[in-house]
């Protein structure tokens, strides 16, 4: 999940709040944790999120720090990733 709130803080901000609920659930159920908690969660990063606006803090990422937060995660969702870069480059 996340190391330190300043990680969800950016999270947050790139994928939004959906994202966050999902994984939350998702993490909840494999630690067999009540799924209903995750609609306190989502109630909770609401209120937050809408703080954090509010204030002059800066706290969003710039467009290089989304990119490659998104190349991050898009490597982890993807099974076998390091066989298809291996694959792909050998093809170069």
């Amino acid at each position: 999940m996340f190391q330190n709130i300043e990680e969800a803080k950016k999270d947050i901000e790139e994928f939004g709040p959906l994202r966050l609920v999902s994984s939350l659930r998702k993490n909840a159920l494999e630690k067999n944790v009540n799924p209903y908690l995750i609609v306190d969660a989502a109630i909770i990063h609401q209120d937050l999120l809408g703080k954090l606006k509010k204030t002059n803090f800066h706290w969003q990422r710039t467009g290089s720090e989304k990119l490659a937060k998104r190349l991050d995660w898009t490597k982890k969702s993807i099974n076998r990733i390091d066989a298809i870069l291996t694959a792909h480059a050998q093809r170069k």
